[in-house]
This record gives structure tokens, C-alpha cells and sequence, in this order.
């Protein structure tokens, strides 16, 4: 039994690096043709000017967060605007804010403090994509352990799912997090056990102690 969840866990980690190798080179495939691309700046510097731009329409201020999370990261410099979009009075502002980050500049910590306000945010929707953008940071959002473990009690079944995975996202450094994500496997929402789950294993040795738990979720 215990070797079958062995190995059911290391088969989900495999599949998340792979999936994380290819996003990793199409986002540096699209960082290096953005840098070159004169067309790809300009429209960069004119959406964060849109966003910014609290005379627009709101609508059309979300779009401009949108459409920088869609160009990826050759709209780094927008990250900066992003952030202060996070605490934007309109709602579809902070979510396509929060989206954006996820995409743009995923190996940077400078969000992580922001993301973590986030995750406190009226709308459950900002909070499901604050921890999705930690969770895209990995490794360098450990500071945010707390903040996410926190969100696994949140009310929104979406929240503590995307919290749960983000908390697997940042692998070993999460440690502290192995409790709480115990407490998740007991979650009352599949979805949210599962993620529970695979974060315990993305967590590795460590998370030893949550094998019977894990043993008893089966």
C-alpha cells in the first residue's frame, strides 16, 4: 500500500517538472524574442500606461493587465505597475493583475509580499489567483509559507486548493507548511485532498510524519 503511494506521488512530481522544464523554455523563447522585438515594447509601455491611467475606463484598465499577463515575460517592466494594480479599487483590475504576475516574471520574488496581501483580498478569485502566483514563483516565494498555509483554512474551496498547490510548488522550503497540509487530507472537498496530497509529496522526505495520514486518505 505504502509503495503504491510512492509511487503515485512521484509519478505526479515527474509530470510536474516536465511541465514546468517546457513552460520554462517557451517563457524564455518568448523573453528573448520580446527584448528584440521594437513592436513588442511599445506595446508593452503603452498598456502599463492604460493600466495606470485611472481616467479609463475600468474595463478597459483590466484588459491592459490582462493583455500584459498574455504577452508574457517580455512585459517585465511592467511588474512594478502590476503590483500597485493589486490594490486597485476595482476587482477585474486585481485579478488580471494577480493572473499577470504569474506569467510575466515567475522566478522573481520582488511580488511575493504583495501576493501574500493578496491572499487576504475581498475576492475569492484574487485570493485563488494570488496563491496561483506564488505557487508559479516556487522556491523564492518561501516567505509566503505562512501566509498560504493560513489560506488552506480560507472558505473558498478554490482558495485552499490553489493554496495547496502552491505550497507544493515551493518544494522542500514549505516544511513548515506539512501540518496543515496533513489537516488538508481531511479537507471536506476532494479537490482540496488532493492537492493537499500532492504537495506533501512535492515536499519530499521531509514530510515523512503525513504517510499514515496519506495511507488513511486512500
Amino acid at each position: 500500500m505504502l509503495s503504491r503511494i510512492i509511487l503515485h506521488l512521484a509519478i505526479l512530481s515527474v509530470l510536474l517538472v516536465v511541465s514546468l522544464t517546457a513552460s520554462s523554455h517557451a517563457q524564455e523563447k518568448a523573453k528573448q524574442k520580446g527584448a528584440t522585438d521594437p513592436a513588442v515594447t511599445a506595446r508593452v509601455t503603452k498598456l502599463i500606461g492604460d493600466l495606470r491611467d485611472i481616467e479609463k475606463d475600468i474595463l478597459f484598465r483590466a484588459e491592459a493587465a490582462k493583455a500584459l499577463g498574455a504577452i508574457g515575460p517580455a512585459a517585465k517592466d511592467s511588474v512594478p505597475v502590476l503590483i500597485e494594480a493589486l490594490k486597485d479599487e476595482d476587482t477585474g483590475v486585481r485579478r488580471y493583475a494577480a493572473a499577470a504576475l504569474a506569467t510575466i516574471d515567475p522566478a522573481s520574488k520582488v511580488g511575493v509580499s504583495f501576493l501574500v496581501e493578496a491572499l487576504k483580498d475581498k475576492d475569492a478569485y484574487v485570493r485563488c489567483l494570488a496563491a496561483l502566483a506564488l505557487g508559479h514563483i516556487r522556491p523564492a516565494a518561501k516567505d509566503a509559507v505562512p501566509a498560504l498555509s493560513a489560506a488552506l483554512k480560507d472558505e473558498d474551496t478554490g482558495v485552499r486548493r490553489h493554496a495547496a498547490w502552491a505550497l507544493g510548488q515551493i518544494r522542500p522550503a514549505a516544511k513548515d507548511a506539512v501540518p496543515v497540509l496533513i489537516e488538508a487530507l481531511k479537507d471536506e472537498d476532494f479537490r482540496v485532498r488532493g492537492s493537499a496530497a500532492e504537495a506533501l509529496g512535492h515536499i519530499g522526505p521531509i514530510a515523512k510524519d503525513a504517510v499514515p495520514d496519506l495511507i488513511e486518505a486512500l
